[in-house]
């Protein structure tokens, strides 16, 4: 794991990864921010980059997971949008 800059922690045997977990939740919480209009995707998504230091936006890690496509089309228009504009 040095090699390639990474650290490995272990957890106990459970399906599923624990990262995915807890980031699926905030993706959630962030889709429910979007609809109640407190904040705007690109906003939410320059906190996880600019305050967090995350490559990706968990909004923009959503799309390319597929999640945003498959969960929230129906209801979340203006994720949609903002996506759309994300890879034009």
């Amino acid at each position: 794991m040095n090699k390639i800059e990474k650290e490995s922690i272990i957890v106990n045997d459970y399906p599923g990864f624990v990262s995915n977990r807890i980031s699926h939740l905030m993706m959630n919480e962030e889709v429910f921010l979007v609809q109640d209009n407190v904040a705007k995707p690109e906003d939410i998504d320059n906190i996880f980059r600019n305050c967090y230091g995350h490559k990706m936006g968990l909004l923009e890690t959503a799309d390319l997971i597929g999640v945003v496509l498959i969960l929230f089309h129906s209801c979340f228009q203006k994720l949609i949008i903002y996506f759309t504009k994300l890879y034009k």
